[in-house]
This record gives structure tokens, sequence and C-alpha cells, in this order.
């Protein structure tokens, strides 16, 4: 089964051209379409039912800054998105973070201090940035591959997934 940057005919990189990835999808979404294969074969028009399906999930992730950014890892044995043992395991540090800001965020909520729970959500939303600005930077570098900064780049995915569920918490409250 080909990898989603196969799809497209890319190079699996993080850094990804918009339009050529719009144009791409337009040319393939157009060409394996199921209505195209109206008269065609029960097998044939299966099969072009897969392979449009394969195309628009390659696009629905490739287009998507984080969801690339996790296949990537997911392509080099990092599954971010995982359960269980194959399941890249958050850093303590991290959980100990989280566990702090929930617990804050629960306190917040408990006094009814919504100018505080604002303040988390500013706070965790600043550190989403900061570990996003990491994310990005990390797969610039030629090195990204390596053993040492695969874990790395995992745990910044990891923390950004952490941070994203704090945050769809708080919109909650909204």
């Amino acid at each position: 089964m080909p990898t989603h940057f196969e799809v497209f005919d890319l190079r699996p990189e993080y850094a990804v051209d918009r339009a050529d990835l719009e144009r791409r999808y337009l040319e393939l979404s157009k060409a394996t379409h199921p209505d195209r294969f109206v008269k065609a074969t029960s097998s044939e028009r299966l099969q072009a039912l897969t392979r449009s399906q394969a195309v628009n999930d390659a696009y629905r992730v490739l287009k998507a800054d984080v969801a690339r950014g996790e296949y990537l890892l997911a392509l080099e044995g990092r599954d971010v998105g995982a359960e269980g043992d194959k399941a890249v395991k958050a850093d303590p540090e991290l959980l100990m973070d989280m566990m702090e800001r929930n617990e804050a965020l629960a306190d917040a909520r408990a006094e009814g201090d919504h100018a505080r729970a604002r303040q988390l959500g500013d706070e965790a939303e600043a550190a989403k940035e900061a570990v996003w600005a990491e994310v990005v930077a990390a797969f610039q570098s030629p090195t990204w591959r390596t053993p040492a900064e695969l874990e790395a780049q995992a745990q910044r995915l990891v923390k950004q997934r952490y941070l994203a569920r704090l945050l769809e918490q708080l919109e909650g409250d909204g």
C-alpha cells in the first residue's frame, strides 16, 4: 500500500507546497472519482472507490500541518496517535506539567474564577504555539530522522496533543 506521499508522488518531507498538493489532489480526485466508473465491472468500481478513498485520506493528512507531522513520525516508527504498546509514551515531566495545569483549571472552575481560567488558556495557547515552532524547526533540520531527534520530535507532538486537549476543555467553558 502506498504512503500518503506516494499517492501524490511527493517526497516524504514536512514542507509541502500547498498549491502543488491541491493541484495534484484535484487531478487525482477527478481521475479516480467513482462516478467515472459507473459502467465498469463491480471489481473495477471497487478498485476506483478504494483509490478515491486513498486519495482523499492522503490529502486530508498531508494538507494539515499537525497530521502531516504525526504521519511522518509514524512512517519512521513513532506513532504519536497509537494506543497501547505502540504508543509513544509521554515524558513524566510533561505528565506532571499537564496534571498541574488540569488541577489549576479545576480549581479555577470550582472557584468560579473565569479570569484565572482564561489566563490558564492563554498560557496553554502560548505553550502550544512555542512547541509547534519547535516542531517545525526540528522538521527543517537535516538530522530530524536520527533516533534521538525522532524521540524528541515525538515528545513535542505528544505535548502538542495534550495542550490541544486542554484548550478544547477550556473552549467547552466558553
